[in-house]
């Protein structure tokens, strides 16, 4: 089975959130490679030492090639700029030689193993995890989160796995040209960052999978419909902090 590189992307104010992600990365994926994509620089006084942190590889935003890049990172907020780099790093692990690519937001911890996708990269090329799996009823939650997807997107792109063969890439390709002009907020006009692009997949690509199990992508904006989840975690993380696995924030 090949390895798989497993990335996120930002600043250094969520330097925290991404102890969280490697951390549970490492507990249950010790094989993967877990790479920081950094689009940021160190506070004065501010010292940041990998071998310290549970990351095996940063990657700093001047590494990626991107054209003009001063000029272009200050059309962004932050927000717009950590997820704007997310298909040129994409494009950056296939061109080192990846054969398998996750990518997870650095405000996601795993609760249990992904093996389930890294199977799946066997066979498909792209695959995405939706907001909402069903309908609800209540009008209070449908206008949070049905209205919702339709804002920001059927998928949530915290998540997505791609594989190094050839559509994969195309979908990388794809995704980096658009984020590196149209990686903006402005739901207005029908963009919200890098997300908004991926409703697109299934219509653009071949061999997409849409994961419809309800232990990924478990969320506020979803609770509505997977408690039994949420229930699984706390007891998770109450095992977690009695035992000898922690989670660090440093």
């Amino acid at each position: 089975m090949s390895k798989v590189r497993c990335f996120t992307s930002a600043s250094f104010s969520y330097l925290d959130r991404v102890r969280v992600l490697g951390e549970t990365i490492r507990r249950f994926h010790p094989d993967w490679e877990f790479v920081f994509c950094l689009s940021d620089v160190e506070p004065p006084g501010f010292v940041f030492s990998l071998e310290d942190e549970p990351i095996d590889t940063v990657v700093r935003i001047e590494e990626l090639g991107i054209p003009h890049l001063d000029s272009w990172m200050f059309e962004h907020d932050i927000v717009e700029l950590c997820t704007a780099v997310k298909g040129k790093m994409l494009c950056r692990l296939f061109e080192q030689g990846a054969e398998k690519v996750v990518y997870i937001d650095p405000d996601i911890a795993l609760f249990s193993d992904l093996s389930f996708i890294e199977k799946s990269l066997d066979k498909y090329d792209v695959l995405l995890t939706p907001h909402q799996l069903t309908p609800d009823e209540d009008p209070a939650v449908i206008q949070d989160n049905e209205i919702g997807s339709l804002k920001y997107g059927i998928y949530n792109l915290g998540f997505v796995a791609v594989s190094g063969r050839a559509e994969g890439r195309r979908f990388a390709k794809w995704w980096s040209d658009r984020l590196l002009t149209f990686c903006f907020d402005d739901v207005p006009n029908g963009l919200f960052t890098d997300q908004k692009w991926c409703d697109h997949v299934p219509a653009f690509f071949n061999n997409v999978l849409i994961i419809r199990d309800p232990g990924y992508n478990v969320a506020s904006w979803n609770l509505s419909q997977r408690l039994y989840r949420l229930m699984q975690m706390a007891i998770f993380m109450q095992l977690a902090i009695s035992s000898d696995f922690s989670i660090s924030l440093k």
